[in-house]
């Protein structure tokens, strides 16, 4: 059997002998294929939920609405983030993020950084993390979280706001038991 595409009447051709050819018609099976493929992306979607259940590790879109501070004006931008992902398992979240070369005008500001998807901590819980800034080089802050919130805090090694710093870096890993 031979197929050709015939350019002037646009459509594929078959013939047994090559002389006879007879027009293919694939009108129905555009149709088909394209169910098959939505079938096909919803399965991937579903897949992809049921592994993230399992708690594989999940890269967290940046978005700047994640970043805020209580006072001056922290600048984040997607090319400051080194890594940033989450993976939950039954409701423990693990969370890991690590912010490069942040840019922290005015000073004297809480930094704030959202959970994902709007996950909210079960309780009051207090972590060590690591931070850069130009006056405290590679020190251990205290990042806290309140009961029922969605955004964790970070304060200096002395429990102060942070200073005005560029740059500005943070490296945080923890578990939170989700509410």
């Amino acid at each position: 059997m031979w197929i050709r595409y015939n350019s002037t009447a646009k459509y594929y051709e078959y013939s047994n002998d090559e002389t006879n050819w007879f027009a293919l018609d694939l009108s129905g099976q555009t149709a088909a294929l394209s169910a098959s493929i939505t079938t096909l992306n919803g399965q991937v979607s579903t897949l992809q939920s049921q592994l993230a259940a399992l708690g594989l590790w999940t890269n967290i879109s940046f978005s700047s609405s994640n970043f805020s501070v209580t006072a001056g004006t922290w600048t984040v931008v997607s090319g400051n983030i080194a890594s940033h992902r989450y993976s939950v398992i039954n409701k423990k979240l693990s969370y890991a993020i690590y912010l490069i070369n942040t840019v922290y005008t005015g000073g004297g500001g809480i930094l704030g950084i959202k959970l994902p998807s709007g996950m909210l901590s079960a309780g009051a819980l207090f972590f060590p993390y690591i931070y850069y800034t130009t006056t405290d080089p590679w020190s251990i802050g205290l990042c806290n979280i309140a009961a029922g919130s969605d955004t964790l805090f970070f304060y200096t090694a002395h429990l102060n706001n942070f200073p005005a710093s560029n740059p500005l870096q943070i490296a945080l890993s923890v578990e939170i038991p989700l509410a």
